[in-house]
């Protein structure tokens, strides 16, 4: 989706973060949230944030860079238009991307796919989508049919997309054995109330993303090393200008008067 894509179905996040209902609405979300999720990345008040960046942008002066970037004007236009997300969008809500795999958010997803072998298996997240209308949700997409209790949808860039309606939420997925509804995210009383004062939180599960990761990394270790290795060894880039001419030294050009050290 573009809101997972663009934020990628996992670009993700990095464009998300960039980007209340009432008090009792704005927790909500967390309720959703399942209890195996990894990680958590919560978007308070869509609208309030979003013109809090419109109007960070524009007294830095960014929003005029359209050429550069037309999703500075309205990050949450340009967040939601690929998606072709419209009607049916509570933009006073709250909004939870989900990740059930640490390791999803950092393997890379593109590759390609030799003839006769199946596609990999599409990532465990999803997004909590606040909506006034499940119905109208589902009426920006044409072609939309049933996988058992589950609707699917074409977003509008093309993703193939598993939606369910949990009331005052949409939950989207591009893969449907991550939408499943069951014990709720436990969360100390002290960090849910952080979380829902801030625009914008992240809660990582340390203990499941360690069991998870760190048998990756230690099985990649020499990989690693090597790449790290070659790195440090590989000599300076030069800097614009150095070099024959250049501001940075060499020889002087013409015309040009060579200071000595002193």
């Amino acid at each position: 989706m573009s809101i997972l894509r663009r934020v990628g179905w996992l670009g993700t996040m990095a464009a998300a973060c960039v980007l209340l209902l009432c008090a009792s609405a704005q927790a909500q979300v967390l309720d959703q949230v399942p209890e195996n999720a990894q990680v958590v990345i919560k978007l308070k008040n869509l609208q309030a944030l979003n013109t809090k960046l419109i109007a960070l942008f524009q007294r830095f002066g960014l929003a005029q860079m359209q050429v550069v970037e037309p999703g500075l004007a309205d990050p949450l236009a340009w967040l939601m238009e690929p998606t072709g997300i419209k009607d049916g969008l509570d933009k006073s809500g709250d909004l939870a991307f989900v990740a059930f795999d640490a390791e999803d958010l950092i393997k890379p997803h593109a590759r390609v796919i030799r003839p006769g072998e199946p596609p990999p298996p599409e990532p465990l997240v999803l997004i909590l989508l606040p909506i006034t209308d499940y119905h109208a949700l589902l009426g920006n997409f044409t072609g939309n049919r049933k996988d058992g209790d589950l609707d699917v949808i074409d977003l509008k860039y093309g993703q193939e997309t598993f939606v369910a309606d949990w009331g005052k939420y949409a939950v989207l997925s591009p893969n449907k054995e991550a939408i499943k509804k069951g014990t709720s995210l436990k969360l100390s009383s002290a960090l849910r109330k952080e979380m829902d004062a801030k625009d914008v939180s992240i809660f990582v599960n340390v203990q499941a993303v360690g069991a998870t990761v760190l048998p990756k990394i230690q099985q990649h270790k020499p990989e690693i090393l090597e790449k790290i290795a070659a790195a440090m060894q590989a000599p300076p880039q030069r800097q614009r200008g150095d070099g024959p001419g250049g501001a940075g030294g060499g020889h002087a050009g013409p015309g040009r008067r060579r200071t000595l050290p002193q």
